[in-house]
């Protein structure tokens, strides 16, 4: 007999633990719903003819696309580079989010996006121009994306760096190289940030990628 209560005790403990690996709360069921939302938004706005940039709209003829999870939410960010149809003054790039229906744009680079730190709301952007060096670290706040720290490295053996702190759009303040680095690792920075990967804009590459 106790070996029958032992057995049938077993098999419901063993049916109940199989059932909890099937049962998916609804918090995590609207987040995938939200994110497949975002990623059929950014295949439709990638499919357009144009999309928004910072001070018009441009052509989307021979762009780029990358998907990454910059901050802590799981709805992705789009960026879009598009050298071949905007201009430095414009920037080269754009980052992209899905908010409230709609395909947001926070803001760009006239350099380019070359690495993030998932979830950490933290992403690089690189460029060399007229012999310096140009460092960019970015978040997003609140609707727009924000520099928060700039760095310019002349070059040549006697070229020198410079380190700033961005308090706002136009103003920055000049900081040293220890203060640069411990904002960094404030903000989650690692030695080897992670790298962005660009595609084609092309059906088969949204299809792929965005699954749409």
């Amino acid at each position: 007999m106790k070996k029958a209560i032992r057995a049938i005790t077993l098999t419901w403990i063993t049916a109940l633990f199989i059932l909890t690996l099937f049962v998916i709360s609804p918090v995590q069921v609207k987040a995938a719903s939200k994110k497949q939302e975002a990623l059929q938004a950014y295949a439709k706005a990638l499919s357009a003819q144009t999309i928004k940039w910072s001070r018009r709209d441009v052509a989307l003829k021979g762009s780029k696309f990358a998907i990454v999870y910059l901050n802590k939410d799981d709805i992705p960010e789009l960026l879009v580079s598009n050298s071949a149809n905007a201009s430095h003054a414009d920037g080269y790039e754009s980052i992209y989010t899905y908010k409230d229906g709609k395909v947001l744009r926070l803001g760009g680079t006239s350099a380019y996006f070359t690495g993030y730190y998932p979830r950490k709301n933290l992403i690089r952007s690189e460029d060399m121009h007229m012999g310096v060096e140009t460092e960019i670290y970015s978040v997003i706040s609140g609707k727009i994306l924000k520099d928060v720290l700039l760095r310019h490295k002349e070059e040549g053996r006697k070229g020198r760096t410079y380190y700033y702190k961005c308090v706002t759009s136009k103003k920055k303040k000049a900081i040293d190289n220890k203060q640069y680095q411990k904002m960094l690792k404030k903000r989650g920075w690692k030695k080897k940030a992670t790298k962005i990967y660009y595609y084609e804009n092309t059906f088969a590459n949204r299809k792929a990628i965005l699954g749409y």
